[in-house]
């Protein structure tokens, strides 16, 4: 992952942290100076990661935050 990558994802992790859940147009209305493509690929990143979770199907998905993500 690139520093730019680890900073958005880091940005990401403490949004829905402090909102406890969030869509992903949510999460865009706080991160304006990046791409909903570049949010998504976070996301699901990030759910790889098992740093957060998916809940519901598609377009009505949203993500809670289930645990720290180490070494980033």
């Amino acid at each position: 992952r690139t520093i730019e990558q680890q900073e958005r994802q880091r940005a990401i992790i403490n949004t829905i942290k402090d909102k406890k859940k969030m869509t992903s147009k949510e999460l865009m209305s706080f991160m304006t100076e990046c791409s909903e493509k570049s949010i998504q690929r976070d996301l699901a990143a990030l759910v790889a990661d098992g740093v957060l979770k998916r809940v519901g199907e598609k377009r009505w998905s949203a993500y809670i935050f289930v645990q720290p993500m180490l070494g980033v």
